[in-house]
């Protein structure tokens, strides 16, 4: 089965490099790429989604106050946090606030294996 994975980042470039990331990921697509937390929140209720992708440095809502409102609202989606700051105090408030993932931006192995095991897949033997 194919995962969806969504991805907000107001950056272009890296909201680019994501989706590229995602797509050579097996079995998974992405369903969606926006800028904002508030376009995030307008589109997900038809991106039939499995996992979201989260910056935490955003225009308007942050990625965090994203992730609490998201929750609530879809409480069966996943939500792994990408971030610049790869800092203690961060990453328990994204914990707090129903993250299910923290990776700091740049890792992209990590990310490869923070997503495929959020997905219930095995990253392959390198």
């Amino acid at each position: 089965m194919t995962a969806r994975v969504f991805i907000l980042e107001d950056h272009a470039s890296m909201r680019e490099s994501l989706i590229a990331f995602v797509s050579e990921l097996p079995d998974t697509e992405v369903c969606g790429a926006v800028a904002s937390a508030e376009d995030a929140l307008a589109e997900l209720a038809d991106a039939n989604a499995d996992l979201v992708l989260v910056d935490i440095a955003l225009p308007g809502m942050n990625g965090l106050d994203f992730v609490e409102e998201a929750r609530g609202r879809w409480p069966g989606l996943l939500y792994l946090v990408l971030t610049g700051q790869d800092e203690a105090a961060h990453m328990r408030r994204a914990f707090s606030q129903g993250a299910h993932a923290y990776v700091p931006k740049g890792n992209t192995e990590r990310l490869k294996e923070a997503v495929l095991s959020m997905l219930g897949r095995s990253p392959a033997p390198h």
